[in-house]
């Protein structure tokens, strides 16, 4: 099999990269009255047809970018800073330190030292906060009363300006995440997350314990004679930088009056001009690839995990040519993975997609909920899956089937509904950085445009067996199986092996499987006929059919008038 590297696959990248940046359509608006210079995007930012609020994106003169949202009918103010470092930049000897940080940045600052002052002035606003730490970000959140988004705004802005980070709340704030972390030890989704971090290249930033405990935070460090708090203002001062920085924020003011906020409370953040860092390559070498792990769950679950590594596909949102793989593998049709295995009654659940990838690499991962039956016969499901892939290479991507998604997808954009404000802000500060035209920085999330056979065909060449890693979990090993190694934070017994040559080989061919023919049923219509007599909406269904076999209620959408229906069914036996 014919196999391409990382770097030239990811030799593109930097063309796009470079091509986009090429795109900007910045006009600047000079200061005035005290206010600092900014720069204003001068095209519409594409969105849904059913979004009714209006946007601004703007680059204050120290390099941090923000998008401004005026919704008039929210009930919550919200805003999102997303800084692009998380915990794969953390000291090998302090791991866990960018979760600290996260931590530590609400405890106060210079203009309100006080530790409490934040979370009390949300408290009193109908509002709340939280934060999270990814890979390669951290991301700040909160909504508030929209009366109070001023002080709520000064408040957040102080944290990317004067931080305190208070030796006094030092040691306190650390068991605070050794807390957070102990409440995840008998999670199998945190368990599995951090045994395929274990079980990476020690030479890849991806083997980090992201979390952090007592142990990384302050046992470890302080025996080796560490000022945690030196190191953390080391780390602020590498990591935190104004150019690094995506800020969203979401009001009913108007744009004019939200871009004065923006500009006035986050232009003083300092730009360090800081590179972020890069993860470039496969956080897996041929020492850790073409593996199966075996692995005990906490609850009576059996998994079965498949990940490839691919190049990064951030660059790549006009094409998409992983969205169109993982269509197709994930699909449920006649011929399918997935339809096989439900009619045999192997599995309850298959799903596939990109996860855990960082800038520089991306994961692809299978991920299969196996029955009683399907854990007998792991192998042979696995012998599918591999035996459609190798379909799928086989078979010239079609554009057909690429319009097909395409067309779906300008569906679900068009018509996707609304999310709560402080889960928008959070998204769109994150999408922020993506290498794609401003214009497209919402639509470009859901909307591919070109067909592009050859990179699809590409991505094909990483999934075959000498580049996966297959992981089965247990409550209870299978026959032959000795749990002989421990991961060392969250204490899951495993064992690990190489995969036996014939071991996804199939002697017979699986002639049931198939790739799905076009779709007839694709809706293009979407007309409706709202009903002008409506002075207010009705609250509650009505019952259509009430007899002794069943019982039917109906609801119309009488307010937003969108052509989509849910069904929900119980049956009782």
């Amino acid at each position: 099999m014919s196999n391409i590297s990382f770097n030239q696959f990811n030799s593109s990248s930097s063309n796009l990269e470079l091509s986009n940046n090429q795109n900007s359509n910045f006009i600047k608006i000079p200061s005035k009255d005290g206010l600092p210079s900014y720069q204003i995007f001068n095209s519409p930012i594409i969105t849904s047809d059913n979004d009714n609020r209006t946007y601004r994106l703007i680059k204050l003169n120290n390099h941090l970018n923000a998008i401004i949202i005026h919704d008039p009918k929210t009930d919550k103010s919200a805003a999102a800073m997303d800084v692009n470092v998380g915990h794969l930049s953390d000291p090998p000897h302090l791991q866990g330190l960018a979760h600290f940080c996260e931590h530590l940045l609400f405890m106060g600052n210079q203009k309100y030292p006080s530790e409490n002052d934040y979370s009390e002035y949300l408290a009193k606003n109908s509002g709340h906060s939280n934060a999270f730490t990814g890979l390669d970000n951290t991301v700040y959140f909160f909504d508030v009363h929209p009366s109070a988004l001023d002080g709520a705004l000064d408040r957040f802005s102080q944290f990317f300006i004067s931080p305190i980070f208070s030796d006094s709340c030092t040691e306190r704030e650390i068991r605070v995440v050794d807390s957070e972390n102990s409440k995840n030890l008998q999670s199998d989704v945190w368990r599995i997350f951090q045994l395929d971090k274990a079980t990476s290249s020690p030479s890849h930033s991806f083997w980090k314990f992201g979390t952090g405990n007592l142990q990384t935070l302050w046992d470890r460090p302080r025996a080796n004679g560490l000022d945690i708090r030196k190191e953390l203002l080391k780390f602020y001062a590498s990591h935190y930088s104004s150019n690094v920085m995506n800020l969203a924020v979401l009001g009913k003011e108007s744009l004019d009056d939200l871009t004065h906020l923006v500009v006035q409370k986050f232009s003083p953040v300092p730009n360090n001009h800081i590179q972020p860092d890069r993860f470039d390559g496969s956080p897996y070498t041929n020492l850790e690839l073409n593996k199966i792990i075996y692995a005990q769950m906490i609850k009576d679950t059996n998994l079965l995990e498949i990940t490839f590594p691919l190049p990064d596909q951030d660059p790549y949102y006009d094409t998409q040519p992983l969205g169109f793989i993982s269509h197709y593998i994930g699909h449920e049709g006649l011929g399918s993975i997935a339809s096989h295995l439900k009619k045999m009654g192997w599995i309850n659940t298959l799903q596939s997609g990109s996860s855990g990838g960082a800038t520089g690499f991306e994961l692809l991962k299978i991920t299969l909920d196996l029955t009683v039956d399907g854990l007998i016969n792991y192998q042979q499901v696995l012998k599918i899956i591999f035996a459609y892939l190798d379909l799928l290479r086989a078979t010239p991507p079609q554009e057909w089937a690429f319009k097909e998604q395409v067309l779906l997808s300008k569906t679900r954009f068009k018509f996707k509904s609304p999310t709560s404000p402080s889960s928008y802000v959070t998204s769109l500060a994150s999408w922020l950085r993506r290498p794609c035209p401003r214009e497209k920085i919402i639509s470009s999330v859901y909307l591919a445009e070109k067909f592009d056979d050859k990179l699809i065909q590409e991505n094909l060449q990483f999934l075959h067996p000498q580049n996966c890693r297959i992981l089965v979990g247990t409550q209870n090993p299978l026959d032959g199986i000795n749990y002989n190694l421990k991961e060392e934070w969250y204490g899951t017994k495993y064992t690990i092996k190489d995969l036996p040559i014939n071991f996804l080989h199939s002697e017979t061919p699986f002639d049931f499987l198939a790739l799905p023919p076009p779709n007839s049923f694709i809706s293009t219509n979407f007309q409706v006929d709202k009903l002008q007599d409506i002075i207010k909406p009705t609250r509650r269904p009505n019952c259509l059919i009430d007899n002794s076999f069943n019982r039917i209620w109906h609801k119309k959408d009488d307010r937003w008038w969108l052509p989509r229906a849910m069904v929900i069914m119980m049956i009782r036996k």
